[in-house]
Order: C-alpha cells, then structure tokens, then sequence
C-alpha cells in the first residue's frame, strides 16, 4: 500500500518521524569512526540539525534527545531481532537444534553478527549512551519475544503441547533471565576493568552460562519435557 503524504513532495508525519531517526542512526555511525569525539552527551539542537529540522519539529516527534535515541535503539533491536528470528526459524523448520540451549546459543551469535555490521548500534553499546527509557521500551520488546519463544519451543518439541500459566511462568522466568543476563554480560564487557579479554571471551562465557542454565536437572525445560 501506497504511504501517505501530507502533500507534493512533503513527507508524512510517520516518514518525517522516520527520517529523523534515520539522521540520527547516520550521525551515530559516523562517530563511531572518531574516537576523539570529545563529546560526553547528545543534545536535542545536535540531533536536529543531523536530521535538518528545526527544534520545534522534532518535539513533535520526540519529547527529548533520549526519547529519540531511545527509540532509535529499539529500532535497531527490532530490525537486528526480526533478522535473527528469520535465520533461526528457517534452520528450526529444518529440526537442526537438537536443545533449547543449542537454538539460544546460536541466535546470540546472529545477534552479535548484526550488532558488529551496525555502527550505530556499537556506539550506543560502546559509549554506554543507552538512556533509562530505552531500557524500559527494550524490557517491553524482550517480554513479547520471551512468549513467542515459547511457543517456537513447544513447536519444536522442546516443551510439552499443553502448560499451564504457571509453568509458562517458569519457562518465561528462564528465558528472561537468560536475556538479562547477556544484556549485562555486553554492557559489562564495555567497561574498561571488565576484566573481559574482548567481546569473543565474553560471548564465550555467555554461551557457557546458557546452556549451564538451560541443561541443568533444575531447568523448567528438563521438567516440562515431553515424556
């Protein structure tokens, strides 16, 4: 379907709203490349003059500077995510994960694959520019996918057909905690006495961590198997 334009040749709110973020993400990409960008904070002024609109325009679309970074993270997130989603299904179709750990641990793999060919999404990551309202919008994201990775779960065999709510809270509880902890395992192997030998060491740990948790006898997967 055709997107609407508020008339000939001006964008529509939504594509403005686009095209923002868009500058945005380009202005991101850029510094990445400039290690001596002494720059400890990003204005509303230096956003919208990347995006060439006026102050007033981009508080139509953005309450602040970290409501617009914030948005653009989740964007990334949901364009890196949705990518990853696509491959690990496709191979899932193909029975080609024998373990839950197993198709966790790859998509962490497909995810870092992304994350590295993003440069915007490495600044954010590297600078630690993330704001909180990111956090609260990326929690929101990572509980919806929590439950469709439910349900590719039970689809593949992994987990009995029938649970009840409360044992898809404990399945759910696991699948959380997994994801809150590769999120604090990245942003920990940012910081400078992290102690990590790079990004591979840490990702490494984290696969480790994963399917120590996902294979153990106190798992939800290992009870709520089928028999």
């Amino acid at each position: 379907m055709a997107t609407k334009r508020t008339g000939k040749g001006t964008l529509s709110r939504a594509e403005r709203r686009e095209a923002i973020l868009d500058a945005i993400d380009a202005l991101f990409a850029d510094r990445v490349d400039d290690p001596d960008d002494p720059s400890t904070s990003v204005s509303v002024d230096t956003l919208a003059d990347a995006a060439g609109v006026s102050r007033p325009t981009f508080y139509q679309h953005f309450e602040s500077a970290d409501h617009a970074i914030a948005e653009l993270h989740v964007r990334m997130l949901d364009q890196e995510l949705d990518a990853v989603a696509d491959i690990v299904i496709k191979r899932a179709e193909a029975k080609n994960y024998d373990t839950p750990a197993e198709l966790l641990c790859h998509g962490i793999d497909l995810f870092i694959e992304h994350y590295r060919k993003n440069p915007a999404s490495r600044y954010l990551w590297n600078e630690n520019r993330l704001p909180v309202s990111s956090a609260r919008l990326e929690r929101t994201r990572n509980l919806e996918n929590v439950s469709l990775l439910i349900d590719l779960f039970t689809e593949l065999g992994f987990l009995r057909q029938e649970l009840t709510e409360s044992e898809r809270a404990r399945v759910g509880m696991e699948i959380d905690t997994a994801w809150q902890l590769a999120d604090a395992r990245m942003r920990d192997a940012f910081e400078p006495d992290s102690g990590y030998g790079g990004l591979d060491e840490m990702i490494a740990e984290l696969k480790r961590s994963v399917r120590a948790m996902f294979e153990s006898e106190s798992s939800a997967f290992q009870a709520l198997a089928p028999n």
